[in-house]
């Protein structure tokens, strides 16, 4: 997912397209997914997929997966849940 938006295909609305995508494949693979949770918290998730590409060699900086991770898992469960 992160690579996905990572190439920045739009001036604008990437976000929204990444995340349109997901929900598009998650569907198809039968995944139930909450995407209510990416709009209510657009802020978040826009900074988890910045974690998640960023690194750094010079200031020792990785990409960091935990909070894409952690809002994905919460869509999942959600999405069961409904």
């Amino acid at each position: 997912m992160s690579e996905v938006w990572r190439t920045h295909a739009f001036r604008e609305g990437n976000s929204r397209t990444t995340i349109t995508f997901l929900s598009e494949f998650a569907h198809y693979k039968g995944i139930p997914l909450d995407t209510s949770l990416f709009v209510k918290h657009a802020g978040y998730m826009r900074k988890a997929l910045v974690a998640s590409v960023f690194e750094d060699e010079g200031l020792e900086k990785k990409r960091n997966y935990q909070y894409l991770e952690k809002i994905l898992k919460d869509a999942i469960l959600q999405g069961e849940g409904t």
